[in-house]
């Protein structure tokens, strides 16, 4: 018999390597930039640590593919594990996630304050940060950046997550006040939860490059905190509630609009009031816009799309109003948005609202019925890939100049007929024609 051999060995390094990167990679959370996926269990007999202890080959193909050792989410590790895995690892720089988890109890909380200890001294290889400010952290962070010269600290992404639950505001203003010597940072992720009433007018919205900033501010606030950020090409600001008065009456209003030249991508919660607050922006690079609907203004968007060429993609994202802050809409107001002809210009439009690949069939078949006309549709299973107010995957209605047909497509209407796919049955277990 043939004595075994084996062939691992004998695969090219690169390929190796990659399935070397393919054993750490699982349920680990990621950044907002979804370039970043964080190890959180760091243990000698798990990858990539127990890679190195195969052999001599395998050793150092493993310390020489950066990947294996470039993101760590080490809050849930013992101390001595996280100062082996610090002295193991090359000399490079690393992705950081700082969190107490979901259970706020004191002792997570105090075991992810010595964690970041630990990893403080070693800020100077720090790619990116993302921490979560709860009570404790946030003071500790605070602590630290009085400590160090900000000019050294080189980050360029910062993800800042405030949690429910009491926090100082007291320390979240400072720490939003010194973001500003921040020097290299260009993208950043600011997420407040807490009740807390805080303003987030230090961020240092001219350096940015791409920013979310979920935070509940006034219409106005937003329109200032957009007319700053000069330099971003990618924006998104969220919020659930429209504060203070609407931007039909600003005090601060741009006439002409304000030209943004570098911003391509936008997306604005329903807090921003964004078909309003659109009105007073120009957009001349913009291609792709994602607004979730506020306070409904055909004309100024009608305005805002015939100033705006560039725009390939809008994606509306509309629904029952029961916040009592703006005035409520009925699923024919909701499906009124795809008879309004500016729209017709885009190469992309897409429609959001409950369950709008079964409801929109009914409401499409009554207006036909009473002679409304509408364009060719396509309802389709649509993908974002940022995090935000609205699931990864959800149904759309609209049109789409790259969708066609086949998986993620329920149906398409053209000439006032439905045309149902195989995937519509499937997902909703239906064998025939469904009934509307």
């Amino acid at each position: 018999m043939a004595q075994n051999k084996c062939f691992v060995n004998e695969l090219p390094a690169e390929l190796l390597g990659e399935i070397f990167i393919y054993s750490i990679q699982g349920s680990t959370p990621e950044s907002m930039w979804k370039v970043i996926s964080y190890q959180c269990t760091l243990s000698h007999r798990r990858a990539p640590l127990s890679l190195t202890a195969v052999c001599q080959l395998w050793r150092v193909l493993a310390f020489g593919t950066p990947k294996l050792w470039d993101a760590i989410s080490p809050t849930y590790n013992s101390i001595p594990i996280v100062k082996f895995w610090l002295n193991a690892i090359p000399q490079s720089a690393f992705h950081l996630r700082i969190a107490a988890g979901k259970k706020k109890s004191r002792d997570n909380m105090e075991g992810a304050c010595a964690m970041f200890r630990l990893l403080s001294k070693e800020y100077q290889r720090w790619r990116s940060l993302l921490i979560e400010l709860d009570s404790l952290v946030a003071s500790e962070f605070l602590m630290f950046l009085k400590s160090i010269t900000l000019g050294s600290l080189t980050l360029d992404r910062l993800e800042a997550v405030v949690p429910r639950g009491p926090c100082s505001e007291k320390v979240i203003h400072e720490f939003l006040s010194l973001l500003s010597s921040f020097s290299c940072l260009e993208h950043l992720n600011f997420e407040s939860h807490s009740f807390t009433s805080f303003t987030i007018q230090d961020i240092p919205w001219p350096q940015l490059k791409t920013f979310r900033v979920l935070h509940e501010s006034t219409v106005h606030q937003f329109a200032h905190y957009l007319s700053q950020s000069a330099s971003a090409t990618s924006a998104e600001f969220q919020t659930n509630y429209i504060l203070g008065d609407a931007l039909t009456t600003p005090r601060n209003h741009y006439e002409p609009p304000l030209s943004l030249s570098c911003l391509t991508t936008l997306i604005l919660g329903r807090g921003t009031d964004p078909l309003n607050l659109l009105a007073h922006f120009t957009l001349p690079n913009i291609q792709d816009i994602i607004l979730e609907v506020g306070h409904r203004n055909h004309s100024a968007l009608e305005s805002f799309i015939k100033r705006t060429p560039s725009l390939q993609s809008l994606l509306l994202q509309d629904s029952f109003n029961d916040w009592g802050d703006s005035p409520s809409a009925s699923y024919d107001e909701i499906v009124d948005w795809l008879t309004h002809d500016y729209l017709y210009c885009l190469p992309s439009f897409q429609l959001n609202f409950y369950e709008a690949h079964t409801a929109g069939v009914g409401l499409i078949k009554n207006k036909v019925a009473s002679n409304t006309r509408f364009p060719s549709l396509t309802c389709w299973t649509a993908k974002r890939n940022v995090r935000g107010w609205m699931p990864t995957d959800f149904s759309v209605i609209g049109w789409h100049n790259t969708v066609k047909g086949g998986h993620g497509v329920y149906w398409t209407f053209s000439d006032g007929e439905f045309r149902f796919t195989d995937f519509f049955y499937r997902e909703n277990e239906w064998d025939n024609e469904p009934k509307f």
